[in-house]
């Protein structure tokens, strides 16, 4: 998720260069399926949204 930290506010996001947004997406869903895992909650919603990107 190392990108993923890197991400404090809008203006980090739009630093990040297109090619690495699939990483980006890949960090967030393993971010997602350990939240969901721990906390529990629908998974689907959320995995869509990151699918957009």
């Amino acid at each position: 998720m190392s990108l993923l930290r890197k991400i404090n506010s809008p203006q980090d996001l739009k630093k990040i260069p297109r090619e690495a947004l699939p990483e980006l997406a890949k960090d967030i869903r393993a971010l997602i399926l350990e939240t969901v895992s721990e906390k529990g909650g629908h998974l689907g919603a959320s995995l869509g949204t990151v699918e957009l990107t």
